[in-house]
C-alpha cells in the first residue's frame, strides 16, 4: 500500500504504510533507496528519519549502482 500511496503523492499515507510494514518486519522495506516508486518521497524529511530507523543511513548514493556487461 505505500508504493500506492507514493505513487499518488500522498506522503502522509505512503509513510503510515511505510511504517507498518516496518512493524511487521516486512522485507520489502529494504528496497525503499532502491525503488523509484517512492521517488517523490525523496525530499520529504521523515524519509530520512525512516531511513536511519530501518539501518539504512543516506550514504550519498540513494540507488545501488549495477555494472552493465561485467565480466
Amino acid at each position: 500500500m505505500a508504493i500506492v500511496y507514493a505513487r499518488l503523492n500522498d506522503a502522509d499515507h505512503a509513510f503510515e504504510w511505510m511504517a507498518k510494514a516496518r512493524e511487521q518486519h516486512a522485507e520489502g522495506v529494504v528496497y525503499l533507496k532502491a525503488q523509484p516508486y517512492f521517488d517523490n518521497l525523496r525530499s520529504d524529511p521523515r524519509r530520512e528519519v525512516f531511513l536511519e530507523r530501518i539501518g539504512l543511513q543516506k550514504n550519498g548514493c540513494d540507488r545501488p549502482l549495477i555494472p552493465v556487461n561485467s565480466p
